[in-house]
């Protein structure tokens, strides 16, 4: 999952070899909820650790809390994909390609809420070096996409603690077909 969003992402910033390999092409979304159709702004390609790393950008937020410590999360938007029935797909932070369990200490969430006859929601975030939500299902309260809270299930295969948070688009929702 990582690195399909790192690649879209790449795509979206004008990387023309990783839209060749990128799973979903975001350079002909549109924005749902404002008048652009143009993005908000051009997420920054970079190198951690000898890595390619995408920086998000954009007014969306996540918080996370687990265990009694809330994580907060910014620099992203959220976006539809109709066509992979997907609700919502936010990604927040920086996203390094190939980076181990804990994203080489830089913040990551990432939310996906599927739809269709195998409908999924998910939660992934890296704080501090730490993986807090390593794809851990969730239930989803809100409005989709806009904004809303989660909650994590648990589940057998889960090896997260259980947490709760919030997203919040703040008005930036892309959608593609």
């Amino acid at each position: 999952m990582k690195l399909a969003a790192l690649a879209a992402f790449i795509g979206l910033a004008g990387s023309a070899s990783a839209v060749a390999t990128a799973s979903a092409d975001l350079s002909s979304t549109t924005r749902v909820h404002t008048s652009s159709a143009a993005p908000l702004c051009t997420p920054k390609i970079t190198k951690v650790k000898g890595n390619v790393a995408v920086a998000e950008c954009g007014p969306a937020t996540a918080t996370l809390t687990s265990g009694g410590k809330t994580y907060e999360f910014k620099g992203g938007w959220c976006s539809t994909h109709a066509k992979d029935k997907i609700a919502l797909q936010l990604t927040l932070g920086t996203i390094v390609a190939g980076a181990a369990k804990g994203n080489y200490g830089l913040p990551l969430f990432q939310f996906t809420v599927q739809t269709g006859s195998f409908p999924l929601q998910t939660v992934s975030a890296d704080y501090a070096g730490k993986a807090i939500a390593d794809q851990v299902s969730v239930s989803v309260k809100g409005k989709i996409p806009s904004a809303g809270t989660f909650a994590s299930k648990a589940t057998a295969l889960s090896t997260s603690a259980s947490f709760t948070g919030a997203w919040n688009c703040h008005g930036a929702v892309y959608s593609t077909p």
